[in-house]
């Protein structure tokens, strides 16, 4: 049993969940937000990356049926250990 597609659905999961989180962290983020408020910047900056993450799953998913499985499953296995060392 080949563990990709697995952790491609693991992936994407967790991914969806991590944005919908980090984008509710800062719409409840207290205001008024002082000039010199270091923890929005990168509370913003861990939603974006999220949110790209995503975006590069969602993009490998629609390119699937074209690419065929093989090519599919090795190009989802790069992007699995590229997005673990991040």
């Amino acid at each position: 049993m080949d563990p990709v597609p697995e952790a491609w659905r693991s992936l994407r999961s967790r991914l969806e969940g991590e944005a919908r989180a980090l984008a509710e962290e800062v719409r409840a983020y207290p205001s008024p937000i002082a000039r010199c408020d270091d923890q929005l910047p990168g509370l913003i900056a861990r939603r974006t990356e999220a949110y790209a993450a995503l975006r590069e799953v969602e993009a490998l998913d629609r390119e699937r049926e074209a690419l065929g499985e093989a090519e599919w499953q090795a190009r989802a296995a790069a992007l699995l250990a590229r997005l673990a060392r991040t």
